[in-house]
């Protein structure tokens, strides 16, 4: 009984023995084929050399029955060897054109396609440095030739490709803020040598350019305030009952002068009331400028009008338009006001006229903002 276990045990350590042998032997083998692959990569030995090599290892697998799934691995990749050898080749080649993105997608399918390909996730990691390094140059070269359009297509370019990266998105950032500061001074500085359309132009570019910004719209808000605007562009709040006060694109006087964007009324009808109509400024604007002209739709009345003009209930002129008035120009301080009133005015009680047109009319009546 004694004698079995002592053979037992021998027997036993043996086996460890062994597999402690077949360890160590693995691991050298390993070793080597590895050294042998990086020796092909590195161009010390040829393929046919390396599948000698190979072929070598392999006889000695089966001999001693070793199952070794990391060279199994090998001998897959080498299978492919020659052509990820050239494709490795040609990311270097790619390496050195500067054209990082075609190397970075080469060296990820060599590892897709082999985990063991010596240098490739190193040279992967090189070329994407490089390219953000290149986009990085290429952006702060526009950037200082102030081509921001193109800085930004740069870096929206990097910040797409380098999706982990805060770096791109961070100077996008950076770039608007400069454009956006740059605009509002500019137009600050536009609006008191060259007026508002310029300020208007600049900050819009700035828009199209940022996107929404709370500061460039006020600013655009700004300087759109001081656009003249056409009365008949403006919905009146309140207009008197049955005559009302009518617009017209063009209107003709007793000089035979023709005058664009004209108000004027029709005699009363069947009513007392006088044609009128409300404008909301909101205290927006400060000058009302325009015509006055009698017209030559009837030359041959002699009846007068006279047209009125009200700033939140205040007379602001009142002008009596006869058979001998001549066109003439007016302007008139609205500062503040809420509410412009047109009043046109008429005296003639002939009931055959109500369908007429009042001969007083005025045109390009425009409000704007000039202090």
């Amino acid at each position: 009984m004694v004698m079995f276990l002592k053979f037992l045990n021998y027997m036993c350590l043996t086996i460890v023995k062994m597999q402690i042998n077949n360890q160590i032997l693995l691991i050298k083998i390993d070793t080597y084929a590895e050294s042998n692959f990086n020796e092909y990569v590195n161009d010390s030995i040829s393929y046919d050399e390396l599948m000698r090599k190979y072929s070598t290892i392999q006889s000695v697998y089966d001999r001693f029955s070793i199952n070794d799934s990391e060279f199994e691995s090998n001998m897959k990749s080498a299978d492919s060897i020659k052509e990820l050898k050239t494709m490795y080749q040609k990311g270097i080649a790619y390496m050195e054109e500067k054209n990082y993105p075609d190397a970075i997608e080469v060296f990820e399918e060599i590892l897709k396609r082999s985990k063991n390909y010596p240098n490739v996730a190193d040279k992967m990691s090189e070329a994407k440095s490089s390219y953000k390094q290149q986009l990085m140059s290429q952006a702060d070269e526009k950037i200082n030739s102030k081509d921001y359009s193109e800085a930004l297509e740069i870096l929206e370019k990097g910040e797409n490709y380098f999706t982990d990266d805060s770096t791109f998105s961070s100077k996008i950032t950076e770039v608007k803020n400069n454009v956006k500061n740059t605009a509002l001074s500019e137009a600050e500085s536009a609006f008191s040598t060259e007026g508002y359309q310029k300020s208007i132009t600049i900050i819009e570019t700035a828009i199209s350019f940022c996107g929404e910004n709370e500061e460039l719209t006020n600013a655009l808000n700004k300087y759109k305030a001081y656009v003249p605007v056409n009365i008949v562009d403006i919905d009146p709040s309140e207009t008197s009952r049955n005559n009302k006060v009518e617009k017209g694109e063009t209107g003709v006087d007793n000089t035979n002068q023709t005058h664009k964007k004209n108000l004027y009324a029709f005699h009363r009808l069947y009513s007392q009331d006088d044609a009128y109509a409300v404008y909301p400024l909101m205290g927006k604007y400060d000058t009302l400028t325009f015509e006055a002209y009698r017209s030559n739709y009837d030359t041959s009345t002699d009846e007068s009008i006279t047209i009125k003009i009200f700033g939140d209930n205040t007379e602001l002129q009142s002008i009596v338009i006869d058979k001998e008035f001549n066109p003439n120009q007016y302007s008139i301080d609205i500062s503040g006001v809420q509410k412009l009133k047109i009043v046109f005015e008429s005296y003639d009680t002939n009931v055959f006229k109500q369908f007429d047109k009042l001969p007083g009319e005025l045109a390009n009546v425009i409000v704007s903002k000039t202090k």
